[in-house]
């Protein structure tokens, strides 16, 4: 199987994300999860006329709760992450309890973990990724080389991890504009529930730990109608 890279996905998914950013008749919601050197940094956004954006950040080897913080770092990360030169995607095969890479401190790497999903009058786009970017060709090769086969190799699909693709629009939810709800990582037990759909999906079944897991927070889902259509090629 040959890795493919997904640096220009990458770059389309960025500049997808600021169109929404600009839209003032646009409604969805996108967050960002960054993980590097054993740090945590998330960022959420309900997009529209009330634009909204939120910003947590800390360490994954322990189990106090994500930081509020005004955006500096979290998005400095989440640039620098979009600059690097080497990206690849990993498939559904890397959830499995063994391999999963949310599981592990990459210290050569950048993991990110994106989830964006918004409407058209006809269509709702959702497109969920875990990413890992690299500053050089080298480690990049050496990552790829020891798990090649949990690597996408540019066919889309996917059950929790999935390139860009219509979905059927959803009842819309207008308690959306609610604060999101910050997660708890309690000192005994955790349960996924508290988390959103992507990082609970991509844990729940995988053995994720809770510090890893609190660097999540909870998903709004109301996507409406009426919204700009972006297509994959835009």
């Amino acid at each position: 199987m040959t890795t493919t890279s997904y640096r220009e996905y990458a770059m389309d998914l960025r500049e997808r994300m600021q169109k929404l950013r600009r839209s003032d008749n646009v409604r969805g919601t996108m967050e960002v999860v960054i993980f590097r050197n054993a740090f945590c940094y998330r960022s959420f956004e309900v997009v529209g006329k009330a634009y909204r954006r939120d910003y947590h950040s800390g360490s994954i080897n322990t189990e106090s709760e994500l930081v509020r913080e005004d955006g500096q770092d979290t998005c400095r990360e989440i640039d620098s992450f979009f600059l690097l030169p080497e990206v690849y995607a990993y498939s559904d095969r890397a959830l499995q309890a063994d391999r999963n890479p949310l599981k592990h401190s990459h210290w050569d790497g950048t993991l990110a973990l994106i989830e964006v999903k918004y409407s058209t009058a006809v269509t709702t786009w959702h497109q969920r990724m875990l990413f890992i970017g690299f500053c050089d060709p080298i480690h990049a090769d050496f990552a790829i080389a020891l798990d090649k086969d949990i690597f996408k190799d540019g066919s889309s699909g996917g059950a929790r991890l999935f390139e860009w693709r219509p979905v059927d629009i959803p009842q819309i939810n207008r308690s959306a504009d609610a604060q999101p709800v910050q997660p708890k990582c309690p000192a005994s037990g955790f349960s996924t529930q508290a988390l959103p759909p992507g990082c609970r999906e991509c844990l729940s079944s995988s053995g994720g730990s809770r510090s890893q897991a609190k660097c999540a927070g909870r998903f709004a889902v109301d996507v409406g109608a009426n919204v700009m259509d972006l297509p994959l090629s835009s």
